[in-house]
C-alpha cells in the first residue's frame, strides 16, 4: 500500500490514532511491514499543517511520571504515548538545536532525542521512561534557566543613579 500525500495532509485523522493502529496491527502475527510503514508515513504526514516553531529557542517539559501510564477511556492508548507524539512533532517542527525536550518525573530524565527521529522512535523512546512520581518544578529549576533568571533580576534592579544595571557576561 501506498500513502496518498495530498489525501493524508487534508485528513482529519487525529495523530495518536495512526500510532495506535500502527501499535496495535504490529502485534499481530504475520502482520505486512508495508501496512506498518504506510500507517508510520499518515502519523508523520499527520503533522505536516504544524506551523514551524522557526528559530524560538523552546523547552519541552513531556511529563513522564507514572500516572501517565494510565489509558485514555477505554482503549489501549495511554497518556504518555499521546505526548510522545507531540513531544516528537514539536522536535520536528523546529531547526535542530532549537528546541530542548525535558521529560521529566521527580527529576529531568536524560534522555536521547531527535528531530531527525520518526515520530514513533520519539514515542517509544518517551514511553520507556515511564514512572516515578511527578514534580513540575524541576522542568523550571533547570541551569540554564537559572542563569537567565538570575540576569533578568539584575536587569530590573535599578542602580543607585537610578539607570538599570547592565548584566555581566559570564
Amino acid at each position: 500500500p501506498r500513502v496518498d500525500l495530498e489525501r493524508a495532509a487534508v485528513v482529519r485523522v487525529l495523530p495518536f490514532r495512526f500510532y495506535n493502529a500502527w501499535r496495535e496491527y504490529s502485534t499481530i502475527e504475520g502482520s505486512r511491514s508495508e501496512i506498518r510503514d504506510a500507517l508510520r508515513a499518515a502519523l508523520e504526514l499527520s503533522f505536516v499543517n504544524l506551523p514551524s516553531l522557526g528559530e524560538r529557542r523552546v523547552a519541552i517539559g513531556t511529563d513522564v511520571s507514572g500516572s501517565m501510564s494510565d489509558t485514555v477511556g477505554n482503549g489501549s492508548m495511554r497518556f504518555i504515548d499521546i505526548a510522545g507524539i507531540f513531544t516528537g512533532a514539536l522536535l520536528k517542527s523546529a531547526r535542530e538545536g532549537t528546541v530542548f525536550p525535558l521529560p521529566f518525573e521527580t527529576n529531568v530524565r536524560q534522555c536521547d532525542l531527535s528531530g531527525r527521529d520518526d515520530i514513533m522512535v520519539t514515542t517509544e523512546k518517551i514511553a520507556a521512561l515511564g514512572g516515578g512520581g511527578r514534580d513540575t518544578r524541576v522542568v523550571r529549576a533547570r541551569p540554564e534557566s537559572r542563569r537567565r533568571r538570575r540576569l533578568r533580576r539584575r536587569q530590573r534592579q535599578p542602580r543607585s543613579d537610578g539607570l538599570r544595571q547592565r548584566p555581566s557576561v559570564g
